[in-house]
């Protein structure tokens, strides 16, 4: 069975060396939408509004900040924060600090074009302790950051971890839920892939992690990510846009969520 195999490949791979034919694909422009990341935490600071719009394959990946739109945030109560521009795109408010339990509404308005979305700030779950630890992964012994908490019983919890290396941010995301854990003393490990070798965990590397307490919304936009439809991974032919918490026709997510910073400096 395998010299069959073989023999195809060998075949196959004989007719692509005697017959080259250039073959000019006719990339076609997608319809450009608008892209909002917003962000509210239960800090005194953190809070942005950043507004772009999508590029066709043939451009430059920069970020192009959409000016002058009108961005408020609002809790439901009378109380409403307008957030201005700081600089091409990025808007933040004067003084602000998401409060836990409350439900939040964005409101973008693009001359004319308005877009919502809607994220309920969850209560914070306190992580207690993180740790170091070495295991043989990727054929290789690896460090990995391991993070303690008990979960609380009764209400359904997720959490998104953010990993920074000697101050350098590490792009994987990492996700969690106590769909099957609820009310126990959880350890998540937070396990890195071997492609990117400048943020492997060395001794005396310093080892920061933001712990997010976020909704089922932000749950989903994040996990979509780590599907194939999302990323266009080999499972699928025809990559998708993240699941999104935005109405008007917008990409991207709005989403009001709790922080604790974690730092430890790895063995």
């Amino acid at each position: 069975m395998k010299f069959q195999v073989y023999s195809v490949l060998i075949i196959l791979a004989g007719l692509l060396v005697s017959c080259e034919k250039v073959i000019d694909v006719d990339v076609k422009d997608a319809e450009k939408k608008y892209v909002i990341e917003a962000v509210v935490t239960d800090q005194a600071d953190g809070h942005y509004v950043k507004i772009s719009r999508t590029k066709n394959i043939s451009e430059n990946n920069s970020f192009a900040g959409i000016s002058h739109a009108l961005v408020t945030v609002s809790d439901g109560e009378g109380s409403s924060v307008l957030f201005e521009e700081e600089t091409d795109g990025v808007y933040k408010p004067a003084a602000f600090a998401g409060i836990s339990g409350k439900t939040y509404t964005l409101t973008v308005n693009i001359e004319g074009e308005v877009f919502t979305a809607v994220s309920s700030m969850p209560a914070k779950v306190l992580m207690d302790s993180i740790y170091i630890t070495e295991d043989f992964l990727f054929g290789e012994m690896r460090k990995a950051a391991n993070i303690v908490y008990q979960d609380p019983p009764g209400v359904r919890n997720y959490y998104r971890y953010i990993q920074s290396v000697n101050g350098v941010k590490y792009n994987r995301i990492f996700l969690s839920n106590d769909e099957f854990t609820d009310g126990n003393r959880n350890t998540n490990k937070l396990r890195t892939p071997s492609e990117d070798e400048t943020l492997q965990i060395a001794s005396g590397d310093t080892i920061t992690i933001q712990a997010l307490c976020i909704d089922k919304a932000n749950n989903d936009y994040w996990f979509s990510f780590l599907t194939a439809g999302a990323t266009g991974g080999s499972s699928t032919a025809s990559p998708a846009n993240p699941v999104t918490n935005i109405q008007g026709g917008a990409l991207g997510y709005f989403s009001a969520h709790t922080v604790q910073v974690l730092e430890v400096v790895a063995p």
